[in-house]
């Protein structure tokens, strides 16, 4: 097992030996004892849960449930806003689309450059 193989497998499975799957918990255990790194993952793995266990929750407002149920039986109440024009989604190149100008005249623009640009290349002559 390598250094990558234990991260994942404390990150996936927890800090706890036992907790690991037994077909890889010899190698995982091996590295432990030999590795610097293994112990420093282990480590920051124990300091996690802990600062986890360290912070109670806190509970929920007693009132919670009945103010969601409430909430949800206004939502038909509600206005709904429509508008007469849906917006559309930003093209390719929202700044072009800015400009004010047509598109057919934006891409009459752009096959003139690229003629300028092929002509001026010497790809056409």
């Amino acid at each position: 097992m390598n250094l990558a193989e234990f991260e994942d497998l404390v990150d996936r499975c927890g800090e706890q030996p036992a907790a690991w799957p037994v077909e890889v918990r010899a190698d995982a255990l091996k590295l432990l004892d030999e590795s610097q790194e293994a112990r420093d993952v282990m480590a920051s793995a124990v300091a996690l849960r802990e600062m986890f266990d360290d912070s109670p929750a806190e509970p929920a407002p007693a009132n919670l449930s009945n103010r969601i149920v409430a909430l949800a039986g206004r939502i038909d109440d509600l206005p709904v806003v429509h508008d007469s024009k849906p917006q559309k989604a930003p093209g390719r190149f929202p700044f072009l689309s800015r400009s004010g100008l047509p598109k057919s005249y934006i891409w009459i623009a752009a096959c003139f450059a690229a003629g300028i640009g092929l002509v001026v290349s010497g790809f056409l002559k």
